[in-house]
């Protein structure tokens, strides 16, 4: 309860004053926050994508409201699933449209799809993968990958590594290894045994992380309250760089293909309202999916293109 001054008392204009220097301060700290924001914004990641400045803005379906994961198929269709329904979404984007909706399970917490070759595989968040072929019938088969990862882990993102021909399930909290809390891991299923690998094939360092934001002045939180939860993960098919999205803490980060921090980018919450999901195209183009908020879910499209700084 807000306690207010007798307005005959002489601190009732000291109160009001105090008031309006508080909410003033709170409005100018996030005007500042938001403009850093946008500076970094103007660093384009890797050389090619300029957060800041999507090429295309494609807005979902009421359907897609939870989209949880998105992986891009062929001819210009992105195989889609959300979080809450065992259904496989084909969107189309050249049109803008979900072309498709193709049942594979029960109603779930679905966080994760990739396609390889003619297979579609989905994660849900206690790690069980499904591996489904002839997807695009109305009789799919589905194949059950249990793993030892489970809800305590929560598998958020899933990606593919061609190199390995294999499967990355990203945990957006325990890492399932001996690590304080301060520790994200990527984990690898080797589609030829059909094993996910003991040990984490990449582990996220929050020091690192902060240790790479802090140099660029990028930092928006303490160190103690910094938060880097991966929910979405993609190998770049030109470079074989491993982009690794986090909606918690906001945060692009890029490892070179041996494993090493290359580039942390912090997101604009005000364009990425709740990035979920993450996918190239086969020329470079990235993709990034917002589940609904206030601006409702979309899609957003970064083409690969050589970009200097904004400021050069």
């Amino acid at each position: 309860m807000l306690l207010l001054p007798s307005y005959r008392s002489g601190s009732w204009l000291m109160w009001l004053v105090g008031v309006l220097f508080l909410s003033g301060g709170a409005t100018g700290c996030r005007h500042e926050q938001y403009a850093a924001l946008e500076e970094a914004g103007r660093t384009p990641v890797d050389g090619h994508y300029m957060l800041r400045d999507p090429d295309r803005i494609y807005h979902l379906p009421d359907d897609l409201e939870e989209i949880s994961g998105l992986t891009w198929w062929k001819d210009n269709q992105l195989v889609c699933v959300q979080d809450e329904d065992g259904k496989l979404f084909l969107f189309d984007t050249e049109t803008g449209k979900v072309t498709a909706e193709h049942k594979f399970g029960k109603d779930g917490d679905y966080e994760g799809v990739e396609v390889v070759g003619d297979r579609v595989y989905v994660t849900k968040s206690n790690g069980t993968l499904y591996e489904i072929s002839a997807w695009e019938t109305d009789d799919p088969h589905v194949r059950t990958h249990k793993t030892f990862l489970d809800d305590d882990n929560n598998v958020e993102g899933l990606g593919y590594d061609p190199a390995a021909d294999a499967l990355l399930l990203a945990c957006k909290s325990k890492p399932g290894v001996k690590a304080d809390d301060k520790v994200r891991s990527i984990y690898r299923f080797r589609r030829a045994t059909e094993t996910l690998e003991e040990e984490p094939w990449r582990l996220i360092h929050y020091p690192e992380v902060i240790d790479s934001l802090k140099a660029h002045n990028w930092l928006r939180t303490t160190e103690q309250q910094f938060q880097c939860r991966p929910s979405g993960v993609a190998v770049h098919p030109l470079n074989q760089k491993l982009y690794v999205l986090a909606s918690t803490g906001k945060l692009l980060l890029v490892f070179d293909p041996q494993g090493n921090l290359e580039a942390v980018h912090p997101l604009n919450p005000r364009r990425f309202e709740q990035p979920e999901g993450i996918c190239f195209a086969p020329n470079g183009d990235l993709y990034i999916s917002n589940e609904g908020d206030d601006k409702g879910p979309n899609i957003l499209l970064f083409r690969y293109e050589a970009r200097p700084s904004a400021d050069q």
